[in-house]
């Protein structure tokens, strides 16, 4: 997920960061004015969770899906099957899962604060006993924001997240918000932990999980998106990389029953078109090991260089100036070609990946790469051919994703999807951004719905678990894309809606539940929202 704009911080009267990290010139409900506040709120909860700690789904199992259901083929590991026309995750103990899940389970929110300080209404020393312990240090420069220039790195961050989390909690406070996230979860109807979440959540074996590595590898040279360059899977190196982030995740992971399955990368630069990949690598030196592929296929097809030639209306000559140039021909000649080596680098891609994983944990789920935006029809199929999930994320009104006839036949896993308001002090709304809270609430519940009434999709999980920074994380993102805010205090409009989502999420075939379908059995609010004048 990338920024979708910069907020101009230059223009908001400084300081405007309170001491909890929060806007510090609007209020709003469940707004923190005090260390009281935080105390009000975790006893308000602690009532909350006792009363609706079995969450919204009767009858579950230990993996936190329906136990009352059909009971499948118990095979110890999850997979994939399809029953009477629909698509279905199934957990080691055979019964039907949809994987409910949110990534980035953890309280960090870590701001820059370095060559800004004036941004900020309290910063604690250094060596402070209690707070001083937030600072960090950040070595890498990122792809864009404040901190892009590279004469403002390395730079000084401070994590508001963890500051309040040990206000709230005191000083086991890494422990306890470890074990209340899982109580959280359960008592939502949230069933997955997914990606970049806390390793010490997962290992409590409380929740599934989902587990990933990047690979590694020269770029394809000529490839240069917002996604930044592609990289080569012709080249042996990246088939080494995939082999050894297999090995690597497997001494965690590869034999849990509680691993759900792995993402490999995130959000790959396919292109915006099916030759978008032939373009680059027509454009790269002819010491690109693509490059290389593609005169293997061309030779393959056409036999000769002249024949090539005529068909391109390109003259070459010899393959060597081939490999040599660094333009692209008449598309109108070349374009079914460009389109055959788009494909060739999707296939290679999943198909080592999926080798990789394979012959280290055979009976892990291999998730694919989590495809963002428009990608080639081309993608889709060699991602389905390979994978045992096809991963997208989706950030839309609906989640909607049509696949080609080739692969439309698969499993579906929403991997990223949010709604974000700016009613809350935080001033990006977002990828996909809403009116305010209710309507946040709203559009979670009509798009999760979707995915449990489409007979492929057999996941979806949020992005994220705790909001954004006031003041951007590295690359200045700063939305409000949290089921918790900065104080670690739930939005009890969207955890409603997740609540109401879950209890009709075993039945697919029912009609949508309204916004007053579920109300909580105490009177007790998730937080206790109050303005104070």
């Amino acid at each position: 997920m990338s920024a979708a704009h910069a907020t101009n911080y230059e223009a908001l009267e400084a300081p405007f960061v309170d001491r909890y990290g929060q806007y510090a010139h609007e209020d709003w409900p469940g707004k923190v004015h005090d260390d009281a506040d935080i105390a009000d709120a975790k006893t308000a909860e602690d009532a909350w969770l006792a009363a609706n700690g079995g969450g919204p789904v009767a009858g579950i199992d230990r993996f936190g899906v329906w136990a009352s259901g059909p009971q499948l083929e118990v095979s110890g590991h999850f997979r994939t099957e399809k029953i009477d026309g629909r698509w279905w995750l199934v957990d080691p103990d055979g019964h039907l899962f949809f994987s409910y899940g949110v990534n980035v389970v953890r309280l960090t929110c870590g701001t820059g604060v370095e060559f800004r300080e004036r941004f900020f209404e309290w910063l604690p020393e250094k060596d402070d006993p209690v707070f001083g312990g937030f600072h960090w240090r950040a070595e890498s420069r990122p792809p864009r924001g404040f901190y892009a220039d590279p004469g403002r790195v390395p730079y000084g961050t401070y994590d508001f997240g963890y500051a309040n989390a040990r206000r709230k909690y005191g000083p086991d406070w890494q422990a306890v918000t470890i074990e209340r996230i899982v109580v959280r979860m359960r008592a939502w109807g949230l069933n997955t932990i997914g990606n970049w979440s806390d390793p010490e959540i997962c290992v409590l074996r409380k929740l599934p999980y989902t587990a990933s590595f990047a690979t590694r590898g020269p770029k394809i040279e000529g490839s240069d998106g917002w996604l930044g360059k592609m990289v080569d899977p012709f080249a042996p190196e990246f088939a080494e990389s995939a082999r050894l982030g297999a090995e690597n995740l497997a001494k965690r992971s590869g034999e849990d029953p509680w691993c759900l399955g792995w993402f490999v990368d995130n959000e790959l630069n396919w292109g915006e078109d099916a030759r978008e990949l032939g373009r680059a690598i027509l454009c790269s030196p002819a010491s690109q090991p693509a490059k290389a592929e593609f005169r293997r296929l061309m030779e393959e097809k056409y036999g000769d260089i002249g024949s090539l030639d005529a068909a391109w209306g390109t003259n070459y000559g010899t393959w060597d100036a081939f490999l040599a140039a660094d333009k692209v021909p008449d598309e109108s000649r070349c374009g079914a070609d460009l389109e055959l080596m788009h494909r060739a680098v999707a296939r290679k891609y999943y198909a080592t990946v999926r080798d990789a994983v394979k012959a280290i944990a055979p009976h892990i789920l291999y998730l694919g790469s989590r495809i963002a935006g428009r990608a080639a029809d081309s993608i889709y199929e060699e991602c389905a051919r390979f994978c045992d999930v096809v991963s997208v994320n989706i950030y839309k009104r609906e989640p909607m994703q049509e696949l080609p006839p080739a692969a439309e036949d698969r499993p579906i896993l929403i991997g990223e999807f949010h709604f974000c308001a700016r009613d809350r002090g935080l001033r990006g709304g977002g990828l996909v951004t809403v009116r305010d809270q209710d309507e946040r609430a709203g559009c979670y519940r009509d798009y999760v719905n979707a995915c449990i009434d489409s007979p492929n999709i057999v996941g979806a999980h949020w992005f994220q678990w705790m909001d954004e920074p006031l003041t951007g994380r590295g690359d200045g993102e700063d939305f409000q894309c949290g089921l918790v805010d900065v104080a670690d205090a739930p939005y009890p409009e969207t955890i409603e809606a997740i609540r109401s989502v879950a209890a009709r999420m075993y039945s697919p075939f029912c009609a949508p539940v309204s916004n007053a379908s579920i109300k909580n059995p105490s009177n007790v609010s998730i937080l206790t929202p109050k303005t104070k004048e």
